[in-house]
């Protein structure tokens, strides 16, 4: 720290040490104010000796941080005394020189600062600064000026050798547009004559290829006469032909495919589609490859378009009318070895679809399979049982359908029940209201009854009533559905208030013989007189149904064996048979649908084809519904609009599943207008015959629906002299 003495000298030990204030005006004075804000701070303190103020640090520890400050200020000092010099050198020298820019940032840095006050500057030094920064700066300007001189030069050089480059540019464009303009004459003038060439050869292609279109026409309009003629030759000769007219429809949607003006082949068809009844597919057939179809149902609570199957490997398969697809596995199918086979297994939906029997498939030996052959049991006339008799375990699936999930559901456990040992035929069957169910095993004439009911959330077996059914040697039977005030219920004559079970039972004496009876469905006992004032009614020797069901009148029960259908009349106790309408239809099935007489359809299942009638007019059958393959059962939506039909090549090995609409059969058909106006043919028409006759052109089930048609075409038909087959398919659309 420098001193105040008056020597300028100070002791510089690490020690605290005194300074003299200054005498007022001297250079080196402290000036008060500073020393107040040190005292203030504590930095050092005052001290009056002798009437000398004096000032000293307050501790030792400020010697060394004010020390390196004084250095620090020295340095600059010296710095600045340097340029100062520098500056009144120049000043000296009387030059005309001015400093340069360096000397002359540093000379104004020097000036600019507090340093420049305590050494100070002369006068001359301070206007040697201004001459060189107006020097500076003129000559700083001079070199701008010479620099946007130098620039505008450069641009008009640059502006003149654009101008002779466009120049050269444009003389050379004008000699290329030239040489192309002569070019592209040239070029013309080879496309004028190659154009003129290709124009005449493609006046002679189109000439070739219109000769050739023509001519397909033409080989198109003779097969559509060809077919046009097959269709009235089946209607014509087909008198015994029960699909003459599916056949014909058939043809002549080829026909008007072939040739939309043949108003002839447009005229049959209208009156085919006007006449009869017709029940239309509802959506392609779809066909399972992988196993046999065991089971089919409608989607509980759904839509009449939805279905489920369960299939021979296990698979649960869903089917919305457009895709068949598995859903879940319901069973491991076995793997034989060389000495086994896999005995098939069976299934079987509830009337409600809420419930799903299956008996999986099981391992046997081969040696003893081979005398069961695949197909209908043979019947004989003994009682002798096979070599293989007594009983043997079966294991029994239970699925219950799940409104929330919409799904099947397994309830646990399998229940074990007991069958004949080699008995390759289970039937189940349900009681109406799904709440009971008899499975009957035949072995030749030897039968066995398993009797389940719903016990809570599953079913249970009922072992005596089982006992009753197995004592009366039951083959077949039917539950009558409950008596309901509310509406009409097939009823046993004479026991209207009384629920029954209409059965068919072997004579144990006489195994060969079949008898009908009535059983009360609370005690299994023989109803009596029931049967037309008899306790049972005999059947004709040879003669052995093994199905029987209500309907399908009121009075009537209907018998099926292997070899035909028959009907009971209640009343009287006539037996008549139904005899098939060709050689080809021994194998009939009988379906009754929901409602009362008055409403209810009635399917017949036969070779190749259903035939469905109105309960009230079975002589009156709509046109039938073809399926895929020789053997199809049917069964009715809950409404009694749908039709699904499990159809193969031989029984029990089912592979295909059709729906079809069945709606038609309820409305009142209108007469066809006979009046009518020969028009090219819209092509609505052909495609409506196709829908109608399910006809399959590619041969994997592929069938246009009417549903499809309908949205294919929108458009109003009012006016069109093809209006009335719109409107009978399709009654609820208005004209617009």
């Amino acid at each position: 720290m420098v001193s105040n003495s008056s020597d300028n000298t100070y002791r510089n030990t690490r020690t605290c040490f005194s300074a003299f204030r200054g005498a007022p005006g001297a250079t080196w004075r402290i000036p008060g104010l500073a020393l107040k804000e040190l005292e203030e701070a504590h930095v050092i303190r005052r001290e009056d000796r002798s009437g000398t103020i004096t000032h000293e640090l307050t501790h030792d520890r400020f010697i060394e941080p004010i020390q390196k400050s004084n250095h620090k200020w020295l340095a600059g000092y010296q710095d600045a005394e340097r340029i100062r010099a520098k500056v009144e050198e120049y000043v000296k020298r009387e030059s005309d020189e001015s400093l340069d820019e360096v000397e002359l940032r540093e000379a104004e840095e020097y000036l600019n600062s507090p340093v420049a006050k305590v050494l100070g500057a002369s006068p001359e030094a301070r206007q040697l600064v201004k001459r060189s920064r107006k020097a500076l700066d003129e000559e700083k300007k001079r070199q701008a000026e010479e620099l946007e001189e130098a620039r505008r030069r450069a641009e008009e050089q640059e502006q003149l050798r654009r101008a002779e480059t466009e120049k050269v540019t444009l003389l050379r464009r004008q000699r290329n547009f030239g040489v192309v303009v002569v070019v592209l004459g040239v070029i013309v003038l080879i496309a004028l004559a190659a154009l003129g060439y290709l124009i005449n050869e493609k006046r002679k292609s189109w000439k070739q290829t219109a000769a050739e279109l023509e001519k397909q026409r033409q080989t198109l309009v003779e097969k559509g006469q060809s077919l046009r003629e097959n269709a009235k030759a089946a209607l014509a000769n087909g008198r015994d032909d029960p699909i003459k007219d599916v056949a014909a429809l058939r043809n002549l949607a080829l026909a008007l495919n072939l040739n939309r003006e043949d108003t002839e082949a447009a005229k049959i068809a209208r009156n085919l589609l006007l006449q009869p009844v017709w029940c239309p597919p509802a959506a392609s057939e779809v066909r399972y490859r992988r196993d046999t179809l065991l089971a089919a149902t409608f989607a509980p609570g759904g839509s009449n378009s939805e279905i489920f199957a369960a299939a021979g490997d296990g698979q649960l398969l869903f089917w919305n009318g457009r895709e068949l697809s598995p859903v879940r596995s319901l069973f491991e199918k076995p793997k034989p070895s060389e000495r086994e086979v896999v005995q098939p297994g069976f299934a079987s939906f509830s009337p409600d679809g809420q419930w799903l029997f299956i008996i999986p498939p099981t391992l046997a030996s081969a040696a003893n399979a081979e005398a069961a052959a695949q197909g209908p049991p043979q019947q004989t006339v003994g009682g002798a049982a096979p070599a293989g008799s007594g009983h043997e375990a079966c294991k029994l699936q239970i699925w219950r359908w799940s409104t929330q999930r919409r799904a099947y559901e397994s309830l646990g456990g399998d229940l074990e029940f007991h069958r004949l040992r080699g008995s390759r035929m289970i039937n189940f069957t349900w009681s109406n209201e799904s709440d009971r169910v008899v499975l009957i095993n035949t072995r030749l004439n030897e039968v066995e009854c398993a009797m389940f009911e719903v016990k809570g959330n599953t079913f249970q077996q009922l072992l005596e009533e089982s006992n009753k059914l197995n004592s009366l040697k039951i083959v077949a039977l039917a539950f009558a559905k409950r008596l309901n005030p509310e509406r009409e219920v097939i009823s046993i004559p004479g026991y209207e208030n009384r629920p029954g079970i209409a059965a068919v039972s072997i004579e144990a004496a006489a195994p060969a013989l079949r008898k009908v009876s009535f059983i009360d469905a609370d005690d299994l006992q023989i109803m009596p007189n029931a049967m037309g004032g008899q306790d049972s009614i005999w059947l004709s020797e040879g003669f052995q149904p093994n199905g029987i069901g209500f309907g399908p009148g009121n009075d009537q029960l209907t018998l099926t064996s292997w070899g035909g259908i028959r009907i009971l009349n209640l009343l009287d106790g006539n037996v008549t048979p139904v005899p098939p309408p060709t050689f080809r239809d021994q194998f009939m099935r009988l379906v009754v649908g929901p409602g009362d007489f008055a409403t209810r359809l009635v399917a017949k299942s036969l070779y190749g084809r259903v035939e469905v009638a109105k309960g009230t007019r079975m002589k009156e059958p709509a046109e039938p519904a073809i399926f895929g393959g020789s053997i199809g059962i049917a069964q009715f939506s809950s409404d009694g609009k749908r039709l699904l039909i499990l159809s193969g090549g031989i029984w029990n090995v089912f592979d295909r599943i059709r729906l079809i609409d069945v709606s038609r059969l309820y409305r009142t058909q209108e007469a066809a207008p006979e009046k009518f106006e020969e028009k090219p043919v819209p092509p609505w028409l052909a495609e409506i015959a196709a829908a109608v006759s399910a006809l399959d052109t590619t041969g994997e089930g592929a069938l246009v629906t009417l549903e499809t048609v309908r949205k294919r075409y929108p458009k109003s038909k009012a006016g069109d002299p093809y209006e009335a087959v719109w409107k009978r398919f399709f009654p609820d659309e208005r004209s617009k």
